[in-house]
């Protein structure tokens, strides 16, 4: 059977509805004491395909859509934020599953922007962001596509690539194009 979840309703002017939250234990003990796990999953299906999992936010007739923030937090004095990780599984016998970013289309408005960017360290190099397709053993690996978007009736985006200026007592970063 199913099980539904489902917070109260407000009818009240100007008043949020009920929160539902979920948060795992406290581990209270100073000498390594964890905090709880959370663990959501599909279920099996032994002759079909499994159960997905599915994370959306609120719609709103008038006003927009809710968002979806999902994050670690910041960390204690001598720890590292946790890392997030998107990872989908792999296959004996077809095509591993895709990971797709995308943000939705607008009627009358801008698209939505998709932003990648790493954090400012304050006392070591900066972090990085790499992109790297994936290898294969008996054929051709997998390539890397870069392209703007069309402009119907008018000019297409346009693609820049460059390393910022340098600080005071450096130089600014170089370009390098190589193959292999």
């Amino acid at each position: 059977g199913d099980m539904l979840l489902t917070a109260g309703e407000t009818t009240a002017n100007s008043q949020v509805g009920g929160l539902v939250q979920i948060t795992a234990g406290l581990g209270s003990s100073t000498t390594a004491g964890h905090g709880g796990h959370i663990a959501v999953m599909g279920g099996e299906g032994s002759g079909a395909t499994g159960g997905s999992i599915s994370l959306s936010s609120g719609y709103s007739t008038p006003k927009s859509s809710g968002s979806v923030l999902l994050k670690s937090v910041d960390a204690g004095i001598s720890g590292v934020s946790g890392s997030l990780t998107f990872q989908s599984g792999t296959t004996s016998n077809g095509a591993s599953g895709s990971i797709m970013i995308q943000t939705g289309a607008a009627t009358n408005g801008r698209g939505g922007d998709i932003a990648l960017s790493v954090g400012k360290s304050k006392t070591d190099t900066g972090g990085d962001i790499i992109f790297e397709a994936g290898d294969s053993e008996p054929l051709t690996g997998g390539a890397i596509s870069l392209s703007t978007g069309e402009g119907t009736a008018s000019t297409s985006g346009l693609i820049v690539v460059k390393s910022v200026d340098a600080g005071t007592l450096g130089v600014s970063g170089s370009l390098q194009f190589t193959s292999g």
